[in-house]
């Protein structure tokens, strides 16, 4: 588990109670610094924070995480979309990207896309939240892709 505040492991932590054992590493470290070990998720979750990264840092974390997921690993991403353009939040100092924008990063990044599913029932005044699976590229499909 990550997180940028002391605080925020902590109360993690006593939510989680027992199954905070589950949990095999917590870091206190922002994203933009944060280097998981290599080859060891099976999945790697990523919810409600991408928006506090630039693209260029989004990136590359998400090249980071790629290189921490076993061979047939996922990495999973949950985050608010808005529909037409990219958002600012003065007050929390985040962004809020598009489906396109987020789709073209976990492609830079190296990941396709293999699910993307809208969260349902969720209120109609809010973001829609979507929620995006994604596995390493291989590097035969991209050899293919580029010859043929």
């Amino acid at each position: 588990m990550v997180d940028v505040t002391e605080g925020f492991i902590s109360k993690a932590k006593e939510y989680l109670g027992a199954d905070s054992t589950k949990v095999s590493q917590f870091h206190v470290c922002p994203l933009q610094s944060f280097i998981p070990q290599v080859n060891k998720y099976d999945c790697i979750w990523i919810q409600w924070v991408l928006g506090y990264l630039t693209d260029a840092d989004l990136v590359e974390f998400l090249k980071r995480c790629k290189l921490a997921l076993k061979q047939n690993g996922i990495c999973v991403i949950k985050e608010n979309l808005t529909k037409d353009e990219r958002e600012f939040d003065e007050e929390d100092s985040s962004y809020t990207r598009t489906k396109s924008e987020y789709l073209n990063i976990i492609h830079k990044a190296g990941f396709r896309l293999i699910r993307d599913e809208k969260q349902r029932n969720f209120p109609k005044e809010l973001y829609e939240v979507h929620l995006c699976k994604s596995k390493k590229k291989s590097l035969f499909k991209s050899f293919e892709s580029q010859v043929f």
